[in-house]
């Protein structure tokens, strides 16, 4: 739902830009990227920018050449990060969008126990309506990859291999931020621990 996404006709206020290109000035007022950030410097800089009032646009007219990552491991690698440091760099700088995937994966895993749930101890008709009811989205989910594959241009040959692109690129990122949400519970679990311990030595 971010403009830039899709080349508007005019104009347009964006919650965030691609290759954005920013006045000097701006960097004195609400600091330069957090540079911890190995991702998603861009989306809290432009948290801060519109936090100090400032807005965002996408110009229809602007083109680049992006360079994607050739084979599907690296393309799937890049993936898992952007969608862990969507857990690790904060979730109040990031759409509903960024954590669709994440959900999506919760989604899978809660599908693939109904699943096995249902193989092991019922075989009811009621059981049999739960997972069937529970399976739509997934269909669902199929039907667009299919039909937004089929629109891409590009050749046929190429077009079949999108929707099961689509897939895995959903599925790595959904994981990536899975991860990133389990390194920030461990990493506040261990502040815990050494709030709490009691490694001082007592006076004498």
């Amino acid at each position: 739902d971010s403009p830039f996404r899709r080349r508007p006709a005019a104009i347009c206020k964006t919650d965030t830009a691609v290759y954005g290109i920013y006045r000097r000035s701006v960097f004195s007022e609400v600091g330069y990227f957090d540079e911890r950030l190995a991702r998603n410097q861009d989306m809290v800089m432009h948290f801060r920018l519109k936090t100090a009032g400032y807005t965002l646009l996408t110009h229809p007219d602007m083109e680049i050449t992006y360079y994607v990552r050739n084979t599907l491991g690296r393309l799937l690698k890049k993936t898992f990060g952007d969608g862990k440091w969507v857990a690790l760099a904060g979730r109040q700088y990031f759409r509903l969008r960024h954590k669709v995937p994440f959900l999506f994966v919760l989604y899978l895993t809660a599908l693939l126990v109904i699943y096995v749930i249902n193989g092991i101890w019922f075989s009811s008709i009621e059981a049999q309506a739960i997972v069937v009811v529970t399976t739509i989205p997934l269909l669902w989910y199929g039907i667009l990859s299919i039909l937004f594959s089929l629109k891409a241009l590009c050749a046929l040959w190429v077009r079949l291999l999108l929707a099961p692109l689509f897939f895995a690129f959903h599925v790595a990122y959904g994981i990536g931020t899975f991860c990133g949400y389990c390194q920030v519970l461990w990493e506040r679990v261990i502040l815990i621990v050494k709030c709490f311990s009691t490694d001082n030595p007592k006076p004498t």
